[in-house]
């Protein structure tokens, strides 16, 4: 059936033969020529959208695949993640955070928080020995101690830790050889002895996630070298646990540290964190590498520094001396009794 009206067919029929009436059979053929004529047209303008939008879509995929590559990680890098003093200082004002978080979690690489992360939580498989001296503080516990270490991981674990005070006593001492393990008191003269025991599976699955109760689930790993004073720096599986909301931190730069290759972390940590640290604010250096945390500051709701951790000395798959890691107890020293630890993992709860 025509599509055109009376008027439409007179003026294409005046066009062909202005001057005479038109023979009918005429008029019906040049009807539906005129109407194959329109159905062609219709098909070329859907054509023409289809490639409009064939034609926008490749745009996209080209964009999303110069984002993907390392120009466009550096142009998001530059334009997404800066957070200038100014802002940072609004959003530490009154020591609270107003509204919703500011830290929007955009990374400064296509994964790399989470991978910081991850390296933080199995530190211990990035490295086969590391020995080195940092310096702790934390305020709410009185805590101001030098800690001085050598450890060495893998197929042949043992550890030697050191803790001074401020003056350069020895307060305490850890020692394992990787078949028993020793803890003395300098202070008390004391020491406690056990076998090493199996220090557990390594935990499959997520270390982190909020179970049917609504309680808050942090599980760590065990360290066959039980170099447990030095885990703030060697093994920090507890300042990993921070990093759980990509929300609530940036990487806000890199760095050189002790010759280190570091990520600069900057966030707020979740309430419950917060509490139990006094530390709203955080600001971390990590060993990109091999997740050992080479320098964190914390800060309260009044951006006074709470605690803090700073490596002096740093040697990674250097050599350790494997005689400091003798478990042997001094002979003169009271023994204490009771278990010093398990070695198996921990699970920590809110």
């Amino acid at each position: 059936m025509s599509t055109f009206t009376e008027k439409e067919l007179e003026k294409h029929l005046k066009m062909y033969i202005p001057d005479q009436d038109p023979d009918p059979n005429f008029v019906k053929d040049l009807e539906n020529k005129l109407v194959m004529m329109e159905r062609r047209r219709s098909i070329t303008r859907k054509w023409s959208r289809y490639v409009s939008l064939i034609g926008g879509f490749a745009a996209i995929f080209l964009l999303m695949v110069w984002i993907i590559s390392s120009h466009g990680q550096q142009w998001v890098a530059n334009h997404l993640t800066a957070l200038n003093d100014h802002e940072r200082t609004a959003l530490k004002t009154n020591g609270n955070l107003k509204g919703e978080s500011e830290f929007h979690g955009v990374y400064a690489g296509d994964s790399e928080p989470k991978t910081i992360q991850e390296k933080m939580l199995n530190a211990i498989d990035n490295y086969e020995n590391i020995k080195g001296k940092f310096h702790i503080v934390h305020k709410e516990l009185e805590l101001d101690n030098m800690v001085e270490f050598e450890i060495s991981e893998g197929d042949k674990p043992g550890s030697y830790v050191v803790v001074k005070g401020t003056d350069g006593r020895i307060l305490t001492e850890y020692r394992s050889d990787g078949k028993s393990f020793l803890f003395m008191d300098h202070l008390e003269r004391k020491y406690q002895w056990e076998p090493v025991s199996n220090p557990g599976p390594i935990p499959e699955g997520p270390r982190y996630f909020v179970d049917e109760k609504g309680q808050h689930i942090w599980i760590t790993r065990p360290d066959p070298a039980r170099a447990y004073s030095a885990h703030d720096v060697t093994f920090p599986q507890d300042y990993a646990f921070w990093l759980t909301d990509p929300s609530n931190y940036k990487i806000t730069g890199h760095e050189k540290y002790l010759g280190r290759d570091v990520a600069v972390i900057e966030g707020q940590n979740q309430p419950y964190m917060a509490k139990k640290h006094d530390a709203p604010y955080f600001k971390m250096w990590v060993d990109t590498e091999t997740g050992v945390l080479l320098k964190l500051i914390a800060t309260d709701k009044n951006n006074q520094v709470s605690n803090s951790i700073e490596v002096l000395s740093l040697a990674i798959d250097q050599g350790v001396d494997r005689t400091k890691f003798s478990t042997k107890a001094p002979e003169d020293w009271r023994e204490m009794t009771g278990p010093i630890s398990t070695g198996n993992n921990r699970v920590i709860t809110q």
